[in-house]
């Protein structure tokens, strides 16, 4: 008899953590009204699970709708504008409600 297929651990959710992203800038142009991109391809996404707020990113409308539409690929969005999404989205999720820490971090990248 076969063992049980292990369930899949869903993902993180986490309010503070996604209020604290809309209090930040976008990672490409700066702007202030933003939209939380959740990662398609990293450690949290689980098949049709979209990924744990630990990995995802603040952009504006503008920049989400290019990653999803006009890029073609979150690589080469991430390549187009010298991001590693994944590295950044990780370094807010240790320093998330340090905002000082995460603009820093953001600002790096502008």
């Amino acid at each position: 008899m076969r063992p049980p297929i292990p369930k899949r651990p869903k993902p993180i959710k986490d309010k503070k953590h996604s209020k604290f992203l809309h209090e930040l800038v976008c990672l490409c142009c700066g702007a202030v009204e933003l939209v939380q991109h959740h990662l398609l391809r990293c450690p949290s996404r689980h098949g049709q699970y979209r990924a744990g707020d630990q990995h995802s990113v603040p952009l504006c409308k503008r920049h989400h709708d290019e990653l999803h539409l006009g890029a073609g690929t979150e690589n080469g969005f991430s390549e187009r504008y010298g991001l590693d999404l994944l590295t950044i989205s990780n370094a807010l999720w240790e320093n998330t409600g340090d905002y000082e820490k995460c603009l820093n971090i953001i600002k790096a990248r502008l």
